[in-house]
């Protein structure tokens, strides 16, 4: 089987398989992410106290209107209409984080199913690194842009982004809003997979690129009071103007 083949999206099994592993990892997206991935029938977990709904509540989505707002059926609180702007508040669970009984009933897996679960999706994208590599496909972007470094950087998946730039991954890749992996590390609060990304964004003179927006990663940083990578950054600027000297 080839790995460079693409589905409709343009993803690589590579990247398919980054992306449900993300999801497992239940880590927090923004509202644009959640909208792309809301479906009748999926189910969220509030994130945010949404009204009189609590942080942490699970829901089956029923219905999306021609609007794109969501009907949630909410554990303990019934069906409630989620508009769109409330999106950043709730987040799209992965199937592999539920599990359905003898009754029919669906409800969050216990912890070690899902780390059970959680292993074998690790094993999956490891396992397909390598040939997506000798295919010349790891940084091939998707309809959105986003390169399968992108998509474990979003996710916080520190270690696969490791072993993507280990196996030649470009950290100098943008997405569709110019943002590059460390820029998504950063906004999406995963501290851990923005600091190891600094040193290869340096390397490619990538430190300083601004999105859409006009904000750089250190921008970013500081605004989100990320301070352990604000510094981290300019140490690495730092270093940049004395090898200059």
């Amino acid at each position: 089987a080839k790995a460079d083949v693409t589905d409709a999206s343009s993803m690589t099994a590579l990247a398919l398989a980054c992306v449900q592993l993300g999801r497992l990892s239940g880590a927090q997206t923004r509202a644009v992410q959640t909208a792309a991935d809301l479906a009748v029938g999926c189910w969220v977990k509030t994130i945010e106290t949404l009204e009189d709904v609590p942080k942490d509540t699970v829901g089956q989505v029923k219905r999306i209107d021609k609007d794109g707002d969501a009907r949630v059926d909410f554990e303990g609180a019934g069906e409630q209409w989620v508009l769109q702007r409330d999106f950043g508040k709730i987040s799209v669970l992965s199937p592999d984080l539920m599990v359905e009984d003898e009754a029919g009933k669906t409800s969050l897996a216990p912890p070690e199913e899902v780390l059970k679960r959680k292993a074998q999706r690790e094993e999956a994208v490891a396992l397909l690194i390598r040939p997506t590599q000798a295919a010349g496909a790891l940084d091939v972007p998707n309809d959105e842009g986003n390169t399968v470094l992108l998509h474990a950087c979003k996710h916080g998946l520190w270690g696969v982004a490791e072993q993507l730039l280990a196996a030649g991954a470009k950290a100098d890749v943008t997405d569709a809003s110019r943002m590059t992996a460390l820029a998504l590390a950063i906004a999406h609060g995963h501290e851990d997979a923005a600091k190891m990304l600094i040193a290869p964004t340096q390397a490619t003179g990538a430190m300083d690129v601004v999105d859409d927006t006009g904000s750089s990663a250190l921008m970013i940083a500081a605004t989100k009071g990320l301070v352990s990578v604000t510094e981290q950054l300019l140490a690495a600027r730092a270093s940049d103007r004395k090898s200059v000297v």
